[in-house]
């Protein structure tokens, strides 16, 4: 039999090629096979035969067998219920429909094909052209003949905003370490169809691609790292070797790096007996993951605020050191700043605005003092006296001041609550209270 034309399951076995006759009379099947002459017999149940397939161009669309794509496919046949597929090997094979997904080309659609062909004439004029004076980009967008419409390029052709990916994507895990912004980073590349994660070196990049292989990984993903220099691949493979971890990875590339890898194959599964855990274990685990990564988004919280004033405070210190260069030459250390209670550094701030502005109209009107009296609690009117070129620098002094002691204040806060040895609730309660 025509296997492109018909396909016959005895036994729910596809044997339409092994197959010279078939005819079903007398409620049962009569089935003659290449090999001999003799006819078989088969009861109604037992053959299935569907006629009249429908071919679908392989070329722009992708095969998923159980969500994984199947690879050099030159021919796919369908029969409604079952598919069958040739293979660039010269293999045939006969699927349950069920188990199968084609899926077309994004170029298809009108709009995407239309701004696709702009692209690949916009090329042509762009980029570095070969020895052959032929752009080498346009060689590789003439390869690209499908396009799978669940990706960001199909969603850019067709002007389609990006949405999260809809899985539910388990409590993310960070085995290579991490800080805040790579936290964050790593989280928004498991959710997201698109993430642009940039930064210098040395800041995290690499740790970073392993976090989100870790997490692709274990949500049962695949992960392609591609680079335009084998440096940076062969970075993140080291960081595997280094734990254990390159068995998962297959540097491929160029073709000396595929030969490579396929040579050195061993054709033995790493034994990974002692990762399988009960699940009753894995569950007490995710648990303790949901729960430690609430903690740690706290404390990550900490760190990061710690980092924050520490900058501040360097920032201050250098401004400060220039200004007490300055400061030492003015006769302003006599200057009296009496109140009944301690003033922020901000309120001194507020102080200095509003005596700067009132200073400019001549002398400090009564009701500014009542008023400083009543809110702030400077009951010393003798500052009031002094010439306000003495007077400004005066509290720009008291002001760098406090606002240093407040941020050495708050440093160590933050540095006791990260101390898991200190128990800072009592320090963190005073200084609600002082601030």
């Amino acid at each position: 039999m025509d296997i492109e034309k018909h396909l016959i399951l005895v036994k729910n076995e596809d044997k339409t090629g092994q197959i010279k006759y078939c005819e079903y009379t007398n409620s049962k099947w009569t089935v003659i096979f290449n090999n001999n002459s003799k006819p078989y017999t088969y009861s109604y149940l037992s053959i299935e035969w569907y006629k009249n397939p429908k071919i679908i161009s392989h070329e722009n669309c992708v095969v998923y067998e159980n969500f994984q794509p199947l690879s050099g496919v030159v021919k796919i046949i369908t029969f409604g219920k079952y598919v069958r597929i040739f293979f660039k090997t010269g293999c045939i094979k006969t699927y349950n429909s069920s188990s199968i997904v084609i899926e077309e080309s994004c170029l298809k659609n009108k709009k995407a094909h239309i701004c696709f062909e702009y692209l690949k004439e916009l090329v042509g004029f762009v980029s570095v052209k070969g020895e052959d004076d032929v752009s080498l980009l346009s060689k590789q967008y003439n390869r690209i003949t499908y396009i799978s419409p669940k990706s960001v390029l199909a969603a850019y052709l067709e002007k389609k905003l990006l949405k999260k990916e809809n899985e539910e994507i388990q409590q993310p895990i960070f085995p290579f370490g991490f800080n805040i912004s790579q936290k964050e980073a790593t989280k928004k590349a498991i959710s997201e169809k698109l993430s642009v994660i940039e930064g210098p070196p040395g800041t995290g990049k690499t740790q970073t691609i392993l976090n989100i292989i870790a997490n692709a990984v274990i949500n049962n993903k695949t992960v392609a790292v591609v680079s335009n220099n084998n440096s940076a691949t062969s970075n993140v493979f080291e960081k595997l070797q280094k734990y254990g971890m390159d068995f998962i990875a297959a540097p491929l590339g160029n073709r000396d790096n595929k030969e490579k890898f396929f040579k050195d194959q061993k054709n033995e599964y790493p034994d990974m007996k002692s990762w399988n855990l009960p699940s009753s274990e894995i569950h007490s685990l995710k648990e303790k993951l949901v729960h430690r990564g609430k903690k740690l988004d706290e404390m990550l919280e900490y760190k990061n605020e710690e980092a924050k004033l520490k900058e501040e405070l360097s920032v201050l210190d250098v401004e400060y050191n220039y200004f007490e260069k300055y400061y030492k030459n003015l006769d302003a250390s006599h200057s009296i700043f009496k109140s009944f209670f301690s003033i922020r550094a901000d309120e001194i701030m507020e102080i200095i605005i509003n005596y700067k502005r009132k200073a400019r109209k001549g002398a400090i009107p009564f009701r500014t003092k009542l008023y400083n009296l009543i809110v702030y609690g400077i009951y010393s009117f003798k500052i009031y006296k002094d010439n306000p070129e003495k007077i400004i620098p005066f509290l720009q002094n008291r002001y760098y001041e406090e606002k240093i002691d407040e941020l050495k204040a708050q440093i160590h806060l933050f540095q006791h609550l990260l101390d898991p040895r200190e128990k800072p609730h009592f320090v963190f309660f005073c200084w609600i209270l002082c601030a």
